[in-house]
């Protein structure tokens, strides 16, 4: 007769199982068998070639090409002129492995508008060595799904370094928590990581200029104010305040799509102004203020005339 056991049931994917086959003589109590071979099937498939069996009536296979689920592993012996073939069968269970998930930024915190990149590194847990080849116990296989609060970002293959990387420029301003989740599959079960990514304003810088530089009461003066974003861009919106001072000329000039806000006043008094234009900022701009000096100078004045002659030069 011939029983078969296992080394470890239930086993994990990847990881090896040996399973060994101890055939025996009939009857009580029964004597090991030392001759003929045992060949090893998962289902109807063969696991390698026959194996002898040894002195102690004993053969054994050993195996990490399980996929995970039920097995049902047979232990055939052949027999001999004198032995008669007996089977021995056994269900083993193959689960998928633990993992840990690690999640990084690329960024963070990042800068509204600018791409930054989320990458999930996906392990076995209980065996750092286990793996692909030199891969230090990273799964080579499955998907990862990104999510910014509940929305998910996308779903991304795992790839042979075990990585799983996902780039998006579309975050608002302010923080989000990101989660990087691994869905169980034939290569491991699932796990997830979390980080808080914060999304700053971008920093903006604003020019002003007028025209005329310089002017006389009563004058046309156009100031003009350009804001342009750190690394350049549109700057999508916001207003920006003249002011004279501490005065204001203009509450909220809407800024055009080529960053400029422009305002004309000809109401400047004769003297020194100090001109300061402040752009508001955008949902993600940050708000950027400058200034500068006009002069308003009144005309000179037209000489006296000359003194009338007396009456008598009339003569």
């Amino acid at each position: 007769m011939t029983k078969v056991t296992s080394s470890k049931n239930p086993s994990v994917v990847g990881r090896s199982v040996t399973f060994t086959a101890t055939v025996k003589t009939t009857g009580a109590p029964g004597s090991p068998v030392r001759t003929g071979t045992v060949q090893f099937r998962d289902g109807s498939t063969p696991l390698g070639a026959p194996v002898a069996v040894r002195s102690n009536g004993t053969a054994s296979f050993t195996t990490s090409a399980l996929s995970v689920g039920p097995h049902t592993i047979a232990a055939d012996y052949s027999g001999t002129a004198a032995l008669t073939p007996s089977t021995a069968t056994l269900v083993q269970r193959v689960d998928p492995t633990a993992t840990t998930t690690s999640l990084r930024s690329s960024a963070n915190p990042s800068t509204f508008g600018r791409p930054v990149t989320f990458t999930a590194i996906v392990r076995a847990a209980d065996a750092p060595g286990w793996g692909a080849p030199g891969s230090a116990g990273l799964i080579w296989g499955g998907t990862v799904e990104f999510f910014d609060g509940a929305t998910s970002l996308g779903n991304v293959p795992v790839g042979a370094g075990g990585a799983a990387s996902l780039t998006t420029g579309a975050l608002g301003v302010g923080v989000h928590r990101i989660t990087a989740v691994y869905g169980a599959s034939v290569f491991g079960g699932g796990s997830s990581a979390v980080l808080w990514q914060t999304v700053a304003k971008t920093t903006t810088a604003t020019k002003l200029t007028h025209s005329p530089t310089s002017s006389r009461p009563g004058d046309p003066v156009t100031f003009t104010a350009t804001v342009t974003p750190r690394g350049g861009g549109a700057v999508g919106g916001g207003f920006v305040q003249f002011r004279d001072g501490n005065r204001i000329l203009a509450l909220a000039v809407a800024v055009a799509a080529d960053g400029k806000a422009t305002f004309t006043t000809s109401a400047l008094a004769a003297g020194s102004h100090r001109i300061t234009a402040s752009y508001s900022g955008s949902a993600g701009l940050a708000a950027s203020s400058a200034s500068l000096t006009h002069s308003v100078t009144k005309p000179p004045k037209a000489p006296p005339a000359p003194p009338r002659p007396p009456w008598w030069w009339r003569w």
